[in-house]
């Protein structure tokens, strides 16, 4: 075939590539979405469909505590599913939201890519494939993928605000001066766009922070880097979140309520931290091999189990990275050759990736320490694992059989997990009250720690949800209860009671007294719901 012919079908392979990383398989993940069913996750349940809701519908401080703790969640990052679901027959959402989340394997694909050295195209775009492929298959992006935690989503703020700061780092040399610094602002304003949706997202900030701290330059010049990353990074939460934390602090005297009331002290709710210590490691030891335990029990860092090797697999090869690196410094001083790595990647962005999972990975697990606020990370092993082997192996080619191996035995004892699915049908939440005559206005209480918050938007809106009880543990003496206690006793309008049957919490007796009602068991009836719940609604009165 003449030189000439060959020049056409070059781009259109690349743009083919291109299209299968950005387009087709973002599409697929969207279809394995829908045949995966319909997410209907605890959180969605208590509060992810009915934060937005209130916000659209002006209801906070009309409704009181409905969603527990999570109803004073920053409700910006729920607005597209809310809309999604009122718009969007349910299987549309259901794919939309796995395409989006499908777009991490794009932003892995790219990282990849762009860090890989080889000079041949198609083996950098295989070698890029395949990280992302077995980024995705993985336990946690698994159970997010169309779910509506959006962990799955923050992520992909995380992965460009990551892959901003290595191609600042990669230019740093060649190119100094406004563009390497538009870079690190960029980053530190898309992570803290990020924390402002998700707090949780904040253990990346610092991650990205801690790996200015190896870019080239003396110890002022990092400095200045890190007050514009930092600085980025307040302008980006503020942008997200600004107008919900003064909003809370306005309304109940704490901008992050119910967390940090030790500081705040707001009187509405108990003057605690409201830290969330289930899943931190129990022993000091725990700390430095926290990786290989919770690859072995997957309950200290998640309520459902799973099984996945990949963090303890880096966590060993990173510890042979260090010991070889060790050696190859005491050769050098003795005057021996140190031996070469195969140089597939570049250095100077495995070094940012690098500090950036360490930092980030070790804030997580001396903060909360719960698998799903790691998707990012989780993305983000098999590109470190090539990286690792780059240091450890001369050869390439061993490198790649290695590599491939990893994977393949990775993948093959990998056993996912889902937070809840139920089969498709319209409308996305189907609730009815068939057995009550419902009143034009009414006092609703919600009893118990069950997640109910989602039945809210069914009934009519002048209808107030108020929770007396769940994981806020309301006090007698605190403002939350006692402005419930008021509004009850004082109630014009009708009274209900909503409880699941399944509620091992609830205790109708001690409700009634706590809360100077009667409730009426004999005047109740099954909402009517296309879930497994078992909600039961009850006329109640104020005792005499």
């Amino acid at each position: 075939m003449p030189v000439s012919r060959l020049g056409p079908i070059r781009p259109k392979l690349i743009a083919g590539m291109w299209a299968i990383v950005f387009l087709v398989v973002p599409m697929l993940l969207g279809f394995i979405s829908v045949g995966m069913g319909k997410d209907f996750n605890w959180d969605l349940k208590n509060y992810h469909y009915y934060v937005a809701y209130a916000y659209v519908t002006h209801r906070l401080g009309f409704d009181i505590l409905p969603a527990q703790r999570q109803t004073f969640y920053n409700p910006l990052l729920e607005l597209p599913f809310y809309y999604m679901v009122r718009h969007f027959p349910a299987r549309v959402t259901g794919f939309l939201l796995g395409v989006v989340h499908g777009l991490n394997f794009s932003f892995v694909f790219l990282m990849t890519w762009s860090i890989t050295k080889h000079g041949r195209r198609a083996v950098r775009f295989v070698i890029g494939l395949a990280a992302a492929v077995v980024a995705v298959i993985a336990p946690g992006f698994l159970s997010l993928l169309g779910n509506t935690m959006n962990d799955s989503l923050i992520s992909l703020f995380v992965l460009s605000s990551l892959a901003l700061l290595m191609a600042a780092h990669e230019r740093m040399g060649s190119a100094p001066g406004s563009p390497i610094l538009v870079r690190i602002a960029a980053a530190g304003l898309i992570i803290g766009l990020a924390a402002g949706l998700k707090p949780t997202a904040a253990v990346f900030a610092v991650g990205g922070a801690a790996a200015l701290f190896i870019f080239n330059g003396s110890w002022l010049g990092r400095l200045r880097l890190f007050a514009m990353y930092s600085t980025a990074g307040v302008c980006g939460a503020l942008l997200s979140a600004g107008f919900w934390w003064r909003q809370m602090y306005v309304r109940y005297g704490n901008p992050f309520l119910p967390y940090f009331n030790n500081i705040f002290r707001s009187p509405y709710v108990a003057l605690d931290s409201w830290a969330d210590t289930r899943f931190l490691p129990r022993h000091v030891w725990e700390y430095f091999v926290w990786p290989v335990l919770f690859s072995l029990d997957s309950y200290r860092v998640n309520q459902i189990k799973f099984l996945d090797i990949r963090f303890a697999l880096l966590y060993v090869l990173c510890i042979l990275a260090v010991l070889a690196a060790g050696v190859r410094r005491i050769q050098a001083a003795r005057g021996k050759s140190p031996g070469v790595h195969s140089n597939l990647f570049r250095r100077r962005s495995g070094n940012v990736l690098f500090i950036f999972m360490v930092a980030s990975f070790a804030v997580w697990m001396l903060s909360f320490s719960q698998y799903r606020y790691i998707v990012a990370l989780e993305l983000l092993v098999p590109l470190c694992l090539l990286l690792v082997l780059d240091r450890l192996i001369a050869s390439r080619k061993l490198l790649l059989t290695i590599a491939a191996i990893s994977a393949i035995v990775t993948l093959s004892v990998l056993k996912p997990f889902n937070w809840g699915r139920l089969p498709w049908d319209d409308p996305y939440f189907s609730v009815r009250a068939p057995g009550l005559h419902l009143s034009q206005d009414a006092v609703v209480v919600m009893l118990g720690w069950s997640p109910t918050a989602y039945v809210i938007p069914a009934f009519p809106p002048n209808y107030r949800f108020v929770r007396p009880e769940g994981n806020l543990n309301e006090g007698d003496a605190y403002g939350f209860f006692q402005e419930i206690k008021q509004l009850v006793q004082e109630s014009k309008e009708a009274i209900y009671i909503l409880y699941d049957e399944n509620d091992r919490h609830v205790d109708l007796a001690a409700s009634s007294s706590r809360l100077g009602i009667e409730i009426d068991t004999q005047d109740c009836a099954a909402l009517v719901l296309d879930t497994p719940d078992k909600l039961l609604m009850c006329r109640a009165k104020q005792a005499p």
